[in-house]
């Protein structure tokens, strides 16, 4: 179970890697407000990575605990 939630959290951080790198090379072309929308959900992103991350690290945690 615990590898599972372990997995599912990389796969996560994976997936919002890959976005914030997407909105960041659309923020390089965008101007006026598209580029504003663009940041908002640059920093969304950002934040969900974090979040991804934190839950990997719980994971990762709670599976060395059990061993």
């Amino acid at each position: 179970e615990f590898d599972r939630a372990k997995k599912e959290a990389e796969d996560d951080e994976t997936r919002y890697q890959r976005a914030l790198e997407k909105a960041r090379t659309e923020v390089e072309k965008a101007r006026g407000d598209e580029l504003e929308a663009l940041t908002e959900k640059m920093r969304k992103i950002e934040g969900d990575l974090a979040e991804a991350r934190k839950q990997k690290e719980r994971a990762i945690s709670r599976a060395q605990q059990t061993r």
